[in-house]
């Protein structure tokens, strides 16, 4: 029973503590009230300062008491002196004024006192100290005086401590900033309450979707503020619905590809197993060793793709990039021979960065195979290495078959061969090289190649950061 107590108490807990917008607005209103009541207690103490430094309000009571006495029988002057004296006294211990109190003295034109408070009745009091601050036994007073016809009155007010005089301003304000607090409040939270009902519709129209729901929510919000939060939302939809489109797309295109070296793996095994003469043996073994080839290098093509095309931050070091564009040549090279290619490089004789090695190799290494495989035997392949600009600048063209121009908006798909190439392959290989190049930072065009003739693949990125990658390629592995 005490565990179950003890379970619901820590929920309690852990919903009163958790944050919420309304809390939030709630702490930001009273956090307001603090500061604007601070604001008006700060404005009212220099407000009062100022005046006492006028001794405007002191003048101001003499001259009322110097009236009210001028219009007083001369004999009842003294007594009615006394009852101000009291009266003016009671008045401050009932506002609870922390302080002396008033000092209060009558006397006619001549000097003769006719009434004096008890601390002052036979304090001398010099025509130089009636105006401003004086001291009276060890207190500092407030002076003013005031003459008539037959009277003068002298009024000392005591002097104020700050820490006294804040707390009376704060006590005075504070209970109208009670009252208008949950009378601010009430409209605003009911406004927040309000505006956050589309926001909880749209949250229950998200939660009551199913996984496999990918279509637009249809969700209209109303409120000008919350119409980025749908917008944004359904452009993740659309984009996760053109991954999964992709997705299916590249399922159905590689179950495709890997079907025919497949059947052909699986046709000349069986006449490998049956082949009855040495012949139809090494035809068999020839044509399974080329399916088995082509399923491999398609195997390769698609984890290299699936590697590019992880959103994992890429590995970089510092390398020579002419050196390594030599390694991949000299990698190469072989093949090239085999078709009376020549290939050569253009560049610096060092070029030290920075770069995703695997990128760079996965760019290069596809390009001269691809300009190997489809440019046509005997033609010439330039590799071009430079820096422009900060950029880095790599181009491979050739001087052989080209492409047509209606056909090279198409090449960097996934599958996708030339119409008129009779080279077979995996279609794969630029659609690498644009996922490096991605990953690099940078991007691939496809121009005209030597002499106006072949065809050109120019990649650029830049040597320090990276620009924004395009997340609707249909190259995306995903």
């Amino acid at each position: 029973m005490d565990s179950i107590n003890g379970n619901i108490f820590k929920r309690m807990v852990l919903r009163l503590i958790r944050p919420t917008l309304t809390r939030r607005v709630v702490v930001a209103l009273l956090l307001s009230f603090f500061i604007v009541w601070l604001v008006l207690i700060g404005n009212d103490y220099l407000t009062f300062k100022e005046q006492l430094q006028s001794n405007a309000p002191q003048r101001a009571v003499a001259a009322a008491l110097l009236d009210s006495i001028e219009q007083v029988i001369p004999s009842d002057t003294a007594s009615f002196a006394a009852v101000i004296d009291s009266f003016i006294n009671q008045l401050r211990r009932d506002s609870e004024l922390q302080a002396e109190n008033v000092l209060f003295r009558l006397e006619r034109l001549n000097g003769t006192v006719v009434y004096a408070s008890p601390t002052i009745a036979e304090f001398p009091i010099a025509a130089e100290f009636t105006q401003g601050l004086v001291n009276v036994a060890s207190n500092q007073y407030w002076a003013a005086a005031q003459s008539g016809k037959q009277w003068r009155v002298i009024l000392l007010e005591p002097v104020i401590g700050d820490h006294t005089l804040l707390q009376l301003i704060g006590a005075e304000l504070l209970p109208s900033f009670l009252i208008a607090f949950p009378l601010v409040l009430l409209p605003l939270w009911i406004a927040v309450r309000r505006g956050l009902s589309p926001l909880r519709f749209f949250v229950k129209r998200i939660a009551a979707r199913s996984p496999e729901d990918d279509s637009p929510l249809g969700v209209n919000l109303r409120y000008a503020e919350l119409v980025p939060l749908v917008t944004a939302f359904e452009g993740l939809l659309t984009r996760a619905r053109k991954g999964i489109e992709r997705e299916r797309a590249f399922v159905q295109d590689a179950a495709h590809e890997l079907r025919t070296p497949l059947a052909v793996i699986t046709t000349q095994a069986h006449l490998l197993v049956n082949a009855t003469d040495t012949a139809s043996l090494a035809q068999a073994r020839t044509a399974m060793d080329h399916a088995i080839e082509r399923a491999s290098h398609l195997v390769h093509q698609l984890l290299t793709l699936a590697t590019l095309d992880n959103e994992a931050q890429p590995t970089k070091g510092a390398v020579d990039l002419v050196e390594l564009t030599r390694q991949i040549l000299i990698e190469v090279m072989p093949v090239a021979e085999s078709r009376q290619i020549d290939l050569s490089l253009e560049s610096a004789e060092q070029l030290n960065i920075t770069l995703d090695v695997t990128a760079f190799h996965s760019i290069l290494d596809n390009l001269l195979r691809n300009a190997i495989a489809y440019a046509g035997q005997g033609v010439q392949v330039l590799v071009s290495l430079s820096i422009v600009e900060d950029e880095v600048i790599l181009s491979v063209s050739d001087d052989g078959n080209g492409i047509p121009a209606e056909e090279r908006d198409r090449l960097f798909n996934r599958f996708e061969r030339g119409r008129h190439t009779k080279t077979h392959g995996t279609g794969l290989g630029l659609c690498i090289v644009q996922q490096a190049a991605w990953r690099l930072g940078g991007t691939v065009s496809v121009g005209t190649g030597l002499e106006s003739r072949g065809v050109e693949f120019r990649v650029k990125w830049p040597v320090v950061g990276l620009i924004n990658r395009n997340e609707d390629s249909d190259c995306s592995l995903w």
